[in-house]
């Protein structure tokens, strides 16, 4: 471009001259620049198409198969549920029954029909609903770029992008009408059932009157970055330097997520958010059975008089994981209450000392630690679009996050042998 620049206004000088003297070398001499002008311009097309078509970053119809002869049909059909759980991350009987929660509506539309069942006008959709939903779990369950899922589904980008959408929608609200996908918290029966199979597992906690029966933590994803400056310094994270959300996630023995908290500016703090799951867990019932739920020290604040537990009103909710983080109370900036507003006394405060109790909690809180980190890794695992940048558009990001939770404790629900938690307390829940 920068030779196509420096010819053509030569060329404009040289044949004015031409004009105005009438000189034929002034017009063999513009010729010739004129057809270098015009080399150039045919040059600079041909670069600029081979440039498109090396950089594009999508199959054309051509060169894609159709749907029904596309892998995805192939393990639809034979219901194999290892096939189903490499491409869906899920079996043949849950896919079946997400089906089911599926509106009518919208399965007839894709076949193109009204709900009336009379046939409306225009093309018939490539993709069915159970192809579109196996699409949103494909999609959900990979961080594979949509070329490769065009390839695997047989659909071009356009029509790959518009029915995504539209299954992330559908998969939504099918989940919600699914009563095993709503986190919820347990009754007391069940929150005693969680303690006991917890207690089986590692024994009693050293302090009496103390039974965790779930596990917090929280979590941190990236988030592409927003347009707008005031937005992109919200949810940049000065400690990890990346712009992204934190999350918190409450577990249960079960394998499943009772209470999240999600979608919240990076730049916040994992204690700052999760004053909704403290305040549910703040209950006269819970505090008279001692239920507490196991937390690290992110969860400790100056602003709660923090020691053992964080303390909501009256009640120490979140049992923190290790006693010895809390001699050090200068980076706390607090005074801790009296042990005996929760528990009885240490027999001895010695942390060496192998027989203290303080000692016995570190080495039990610890082994009830690694709980949180199979449920965390058992959630980003299966689902693993949230390990990529999620959508700088709140409201998409936020829809991803439910339907993953909703898919999580789904299936928590009925793939108990999946769920790395749910294996490890198996036996003490079924005592």
């Amino acid at each position: 471009m920068k030779t196509l620049a420096f010819l053509f206004p030569m060329f404009c000088n040289i044949f004015g001259a031409y004009i105005t003297t009438g000189d034929p070398t002034m017009l063999q001499m513009a010729m010739v620049l004129w057809n270098a002008v015009y080399s150039c311009i045919g040059f600079a097309a041909i670069y600029d198409y081979d440039t498109k078509v090396s950089s594009r970053t999508y199959f054309l119809r051509a060169d894609l198969m159709m749907p029904k002869e596309a892998p995805y049909y192939k393990v639809l059909t034979t219901g194999n549920d290892h096939a189903y759980l490499q491409l869906l991350r899920t079996n043949k009987f849950i896919f079946d029954r997400i089906m089911q929660h599926v509106r009518e509506d919208f399965k007839l539309w894709r076949l193109g029909f009204y709900p009336d069942h009379s046939p409306r006008p225009g093309p018939v959709n490539m993709l069915d609903a159970p192809a579109v939903i196996a699409l949103t779990l494909a999609y959900l369950g990979s961080t594979t770029q949509a070329r490769l899922l065009e390839l695997v589904f047989g659909v071009g980008h356009a029509v790959l992008s518009r029915d995504l959408h539209e299954g992330l929608v559908e998969l939504l609200h099918a989940l919600k009408l699914m009563e095993e996908t709503e986190p919820t918290i347990p009754n007391a029966a069940n929150m005693a059932r969680f303690a006991d199979a917890i207690e089986a597992e590692h024994g009693p906690c050293p302090y009496p009157g103390v039974r965790v029966w779930s596990f917090l933590d929280g979590l941190r994803l990236l988030a592409k970055e927003p347009s707008d400056s005031d937005l992109q310094t919200l949810f940049y994270n000065g400690w990890t330097h990346t712009v992204g959300i934190v999350n918190s996630l409450l577990f249960t023995p079960d394998g499943k997520i009772c209470m999240a908290v999600v979608n919240v500016p990076g730049s916040q703090h994992d204690y700052s958010i999760s004053h909704s799951i403290f305040a549910a867990l703040a209950s006269p019932a819970l505090a008279a059975g001692g239920f507490v739920s196991a937390a690290d020290s992110a969860f400790c604040s100056a602003h709660t008089n923090t020691f053992i537990a964080a303390k909501v009103g009256a009640f120490y909710v979140v049992l923190m994981l290790r006693l010895s983080q809390f001699c050090s109370l200068s980076k706390h900036h607090c005074t801790p209450p009296p042990l005996s507003d929760f528990v009885p006394p240490p027999a001895s405060v010695d942390p060496l000392n192998p027989g203290s109790q303080k000692r016995r909690f570190n080495v039990w809180i610890q082994a009830v630690r690694q709980s949180v980190e199979h449920g965390m890794r058992s959630f980003q695992s299966l689902y693993c679009r949230i390990k990529t940048a999620l959508p700088a558009d709140a409201a998409s990001r936020q829809q991803i996050l439910s339907i993953c939770i909703r898919l999580h404790n789904l299936n928590a629900h009925f793939l108990a042998n999946h769920n790395q938690v749910t294996t490890q307390y198996l036996d003490g829940m079924l005592r």
